[in-house]
């Protein structure tokens, strides 16, 4: 009994960073093809950020929703602060040129940690 509690415990960890992996591929995919909008009124990622603004709000109406029907306890507050940190890295990371703000390149050819 207690190897099976192990066992799915081992699996549900596993599922999470499953699901974490996709999260990451499908923003990327979905993401990062508007960092450098054609549109003549918008500037440069703004379309990036604009998911990521509404991936946070989301969160912050889901925390309200379980919050006003007495559902939110510490388990569920943290997933969900955990959520939007790993949503704002993301969103960071695709948003962030490779160039900018990279502390182990030494030169300016840029040719150390990224090449």
């Amino acid at each position: 009994m207690e190897r099976l509690k192990k066992l799915k415990q081992i699996s549900n960890e596993i599922l999470f960073w499953i699901i974490t992996f996709v999260v990451t591929v499908v923003l990327f995919i979905t993401v990062k093809p508007h960092l450098h909008t054609e549109l003549g009124w918008a500037r440069k990622g703004v379309v990036a950020q604009s998911v990521v603004a509404v991936s946070i709000a989301l969160i912050i109406v889901a925390g309200l929703f379980l919050a006003v029907y007495k559902k939110l306890n510490l388990k569920s507050a943290t997933v969900l602060l955990i959520l939007a940190g790993f949503i704002i890295r993301v969103g960071y990371m695709l948003v962030t040129p490779i160039s900018i703000r990279q502390m182990d390149t030494q030169s300016t050819a840029h040719n150390g940690h990224e090449a």
